[in-house]
């Protein structure tokens, strides 16, 4: 019985200190938890295949709820507050925290701006004025945050010092609210009184890039990049990608189960997409009808990125092993050679060459495999390596190169645009000058 007595104080104030903080932490964890689930909702979108446009409206959404609630929470939170005691701690929540809350609305209304399809001027002319309001509004609330100090402090007091400086701070605020209201004016302004101005813009700006592009030899471009290389593959379809190869080992080159991963890839898939490339051109017979755009609509539909499709047949090219008997003694460009026949002939070309670079300009009409290695005594006979695809018709060439896209170029600019091509391979890899190759349909 003495033990009780002695421990209920203690549990009664420990309630009583419960009850007073309670709506306070309510408050915080209902603030906290959207901020969480709007994060992981934005972590899940930026991991899924959608389109960059969407994801980007998705999160917009997903920031704009999530802003917007917190505004409404710290409302009612302030509706709260004016129930409650006039305790000074109280006084000052109740003055600094509608500071917060238009701050919370200024990033939700920037948020939908941002994803609107105005013109750029109108788009800042109006974030100016959002950030105008926020800071107009905030020098008001400061001020009257001051003088409620003055009215209910004494005279010359450390507190009515603490006022002179929130008064100082509420003149600066509000001089920034009007620059940033003078700068909306500005651009609005601009906006109607120069209409055509950001379409006079973008024509000059695209009549240079067509300047550049003819200076460089360029007739047309389908930009790409290499996102979804390496991802989760289909083990059924890896299995039979690489029981195909298994039929077209040779004494050289042969692909063995024990370096086969079916369940993902981590890496390019460089060689999958430059190969299935050549394979739908040859296809499509681009080459026969002399017919670049055609190679140009099959990049753009399908080769600017990779994906499940390529992982797939990687994972089967990355079983690739070099028999050891001999191989010392061959040519490392003979060594390229039968690498690439073997991954080639899985959609049935033969491998031609090597061709000379310096001559690409006079290489007749055909598909041009192109491959760049780091030597290595492993049983792929490499470190790592990369894989573009050249198309020739008449006195055009189509480069291909997963990590950027593919670019059509006249006879003047080929030849250089080759060597550069192949400078950034060493560049960025570390990798010599690539080796080329004529692929034929057998």
């Amino acid at each position: 019985m003495i033990e009780n007595n002695y421990i209920n104080p203690y549990l009664h104030d420990l309630i009583s200190a419960w009850d007073k903080i309670k709506p306070i932490v309510q408050t915080g964890i209902s603030i906290i938890s959207p901020f969480a689930v709007s994060n992981l909702i934005i972590r899940c979108i930026d991991n899924t295949n959608l389109s960059f446009n969407v994801r980007r409206s998705i999160t917009a959404a997903a920031v704009i709820t999530q802003l917007i609630y917190d505004g409404h929470r710290l409302t009612q939170f302030i509706r709260k507050l004016n129930t409650q005691s006039g305790h000074a701690a109280i006084r000052v929540a109740k003055q600094v925290i509608p500071i917060a809350a238009p701050l919370l609305m200024r990033l939700a209304a920037n948020k939908l701006i941002e994803n609107c399809s105005f013109d750029p001027r109108l788009k800042t002319s109006l974030t100016f004025a959002t950030a105008s309001l926020q800071w107009i509004y905030d020098s008001y609330r400061l001020n009257k945050f001051s003088n409620e100090i003055q009215k209910t402090t004494p005279q010359r007091s450390q507190t009515q010092r603490m006022a002179h400086y929130i008064r100082l701070t509420a003149k600066a605020t509000l001089a920034w609210g009007i620059f940033n209201g003078i700068s909306s004016i500005k651009h609005l302004h601009y906006y109607y009184a120069y209409p055509n101005l950001q379409s006079q813009i973008a024509a000059e700006e695209e009549r240079v890039r067509l300047q550049q592009m003819e200076d460089q030899g360029i007739v047309w471009q389908e930009p790409g990049n290499h996102d979804g290389c390496s991802g989760n593959c289909n083990p059924e379809t890896v299995r039979s990608n690489f029981s195909k190869l298994q039929k077209r080992s040779s004494s050289i080159v042969s692909f063995q189960e024990q370096f086969l991963n079916e369940n993902n890839l981590n890496g390019g898939t460089c060689s999958a997409m430059s190969l299935s490339l050549a394979y739908d051109v040859q296809q499509e017979k681009c080459i026969e009808r002399r017919f670049t755009p055609c190679i140009q609509e099959i990049i753009h539909r399908k080769y600017l990125r990779s994906g499940e499709q390529f992982r797939n047949l990687q994972a089967a090219f990355n079983a690739i092993t070099i028999n050891p008997k001999d191989t010392d003694e061959i040519n490392p460009q003979e060594l390229i050679r039968e690498k690439m026949a073997a991954l080639s002939s899985f959609f049935d070309f033969q491998v031609i060459g090597p061709c000379d670079i310096t001559n690409a300009a006079k290489f007749p009409d055909g598909i041009y495999l192109g491959r760049a290695i780091d030597p290595s005594n492993n049983q792929k006979k490499e470190t790592r390596g990369h894989t573009i695809v050249l198309f020739i018709i008449g006195k055009l060439a189509v480069i291909y190169d997963p990590n950027s896209g593919g670019t059509c170029y006249s006879e003047k600019g080929l030849t250089q645009t080759l060597k550069k091509t192949s400078a950034a391979m060493m560049r960025r890899w570390n990798l010599p000058e690539p080796v080329f190759f004529q692929l034929q349909h057998t």
